[in-house]
């Protein structure tokens, strides 16, 4: 060489730095899901909190609620029902914070250690929750939807169980992302049922649409609660015409909005039994004109949104945790 001088040596391949990470992100996903998720698949907790319980819930609301005649009460019953199956999944979302608080220190130490990414670990965990989620609400869709009466058919049917499902999803990814942003024992458990009283409140049943104060409207636009109520409802009522009611059925009487229809209606037409128009339903919620494919997709963006914050906070919380 030029100038006398010797040209440096390669360092050897033992001096070299590793790599951040040893695996690729799918080597690292597979096997997380075949040792993590498969364990929690496997466990009676994961079982009990996550298809057992709903099918329990399932079963005690089928028995208070069991064949529901379609006069204005049971237009009113079923119009519960239908509220209190998506509010159930939202509450029940309190297990996977309690499932994070297990994995946080693990998570931390392995991440560091550069046994996997933030976001591999944050897949890994909606790829856990996703056969629960689809088991519990088959089964809770299965004990509810028949006893009580719904809308026949195999269509209604689905789109009443792929709510739930989306519906119970979304809680899920609400639960993570708030258990990864406030890490803590007590904190954590207490937001997550907050986000869902708001949501309950907002979501049009509780409190009609147009009674909500303006400075929670934005909330009801954005509500999966709401949108996934609003597909129940459409799913159950629109085009649908009720005359239970002519036919001297009874449930009792109906309280509420569906008063205020009787009311008007044998007020125009005295003496004469008009049906119960589903449309009519709908209009009262001001859900008149909507699709219920729409109202699900609608509700879905809940799920990549909150699923984003939640690999957001579980990444900022390693680089934290390194400085």
């Amino acid at each position: 060489p030029r100038g006398g001088g010797q040209q440096p040596s390669p360092r050897p391949a033992s001096d070299r730095a590793p790599p951040r990470y040893q695996n690729g992100p799918l080597r690292e996903l597979g096997i997380l899901v075949a040792t993590r998720c498969a364990c929690r698949w496997r466990s009676s907790f994961y079982l009990y909190t996550r298809v057992i319980a709903f099918a329990a819930y399932a079963a005690i609301y089928s028995i208070f609620f069991y064949g529901q005649v379609m006069t204005y009460s049971g237009v009113s019953n079923v119009s519960a029902i239908l509220f209190i199956s998506i509010a159930i999944s939202g509450f029940m979302s309190i297990t996977q914070v309690d499932d994070l608080k297990v994995d946080r220190d693990i998570f931390l130490r392995e991440a560091r250690d550069g046994y996997y990414r933030a976001s591999t670990y944050v897949l890994s965990k909606l790829v856990q929750e996703a056969p629960g989620c689809l088991l519990g609400s088959l089964l809770f869709s299965l004990i509810i939807y028949f006893p009580v009466g719904l809308r026949p058919g195999a269509e209604p049917f689905v789109c009443f169980w792929m709510t739930f499902f989306v519906v119970s999803q979304c809680a899920m990814a609400i639960a993570f992302a708030i258990g990864a942003l406030f890490p803590g024992e007590a904190l954590p458990s207490v937001l997550v049922p907050l986000v869902s009283a708001i949501n309950s409140i907002v979501a049009g049943f509780l409190v009609l649409p147009s009674s909500i104060p303006a400075v929670w409207r934005w909330v009801y636009q954005i509500s999966y609660y709401q949108w996934g109520w609003s597909a129940l409802m459409v799913n159950q009522f629109k085009g649908a015409s009720y005359t239970a009611h002519c036919e001297g059925a009874s449930g009792g009487s109906a309280p509420g909005i569906y008063s205020m229809i009787d009311d008007l209606l044998q007020l125009l037409s005295p003496g004469e039994c008009i049906p119960i128009q589903g449309d009519t339903i709908l209009e009262g919620f001001k859900m008149e004109g909507r699709d219920k494919w729409h109202c699900l997709l609608n509700a879905f963006w809940t799920y990549p949104a909150f699923a984003l914050i939640f690999y957001v906070a579980m990444r900022r919380s390693v680089t934290a945790a390194a400085c």
